[in-house]
């Protein structure tokens, strides 16, 4: 028997499976040499591969200093920027 102050909730939660992070197509192809199908994809990898490291699943960019900067995806972004924001 349920009390009446008890109430049934229910929950939804929604994934977003096939949304790829940008950084991945550089990782699969420093990493394995993976390439996307996409021929336009395929040569855009290719000639901007040389300024990307990859290092442990982590990827890095190498700046105009020569400072390597490590790539955020797109959770660790909207940290930074509210982080930015709050000491501001």
């Amino acid at each position: 028997m349920k009390d009446e102050h008890e109430e049934e909730v229910k929950i939804v939660s929604i994934y977003e499976i096939d949304k790829e992070d940008y950084c991945q197509p550089l990782i699969d192809y420093l990493e394995h040499e993976k390439l996307p199908s996409e021929s336009k994809n395929k040569t855009k990898i290719q000639q901007g591969a040389s300024s990307f490291l990859c290092t442990k699943g982590t990827l890095y960019q190498s700046s105009f200093l020569s400072l390597w900067l490590r790539c955020l995806d797109e959770e660790e972004q909207i940290q930074v920027i509210g982080r930015a924001y709050v000491g501001i």
